[in-house]
C-alpha cells in the first residue's frame, strides 16, 4: 500500500517537474527596482535557469529516486526464493 501511495506521490512530483521547465521566471538582473521584474519566457532559458538552481532540478530529482519501491520489490524477490528453497 505503501508503495502504491509513494509512486502516486512521484508521479504528482514528475508533473511538478514538467511544468518547472514550462513556467517563466523572473529575472533577478531585472529587479533593481522592488516588484519591477522582467519575465523571462524563452524556452531555453527557462530549462537552463531550472537545470543551474541549487534547489532546482537535481533536488527534485534526488526526491523521485524510487528508493522505497526497490526496496520492497527486493524484499518480495528475498521471500519469493525462500519460499522456493523451502519446498525443495
Amino acid at each position: 500500500m505503501v508503495t502504491i501511495l509513494r509512486t502516486c506521490a512521484d508521479v504528482i512530483h514528475l508533473a511538478h517537474i514538467w511544468l518547472q521547465f514550462r513556467l517563466a521566471y523572473v529575472s533577478r538582473e531585472s529587479l533593481v527596482v522592488v516588484g519591477c521584474g522582467k519575465l523571462v519566457w524563452d524556452a531555453r532559458d527557462v530549462a537552463s535557469h531550472y537545470l543551474r538552481s541549487i534547489k532546482g532540478f537535481w533536488f527534485d530529482l534526488f526526491v523521485i529516486l524510487p528508493v522505497p519501491q526497490v526496496h520492497h520489490l527486493r524484499k518480495k524477490h528475498t521471500q519469493l526464493e525462500s519460499m522456493t528453497l523451502l519446498r525443495c
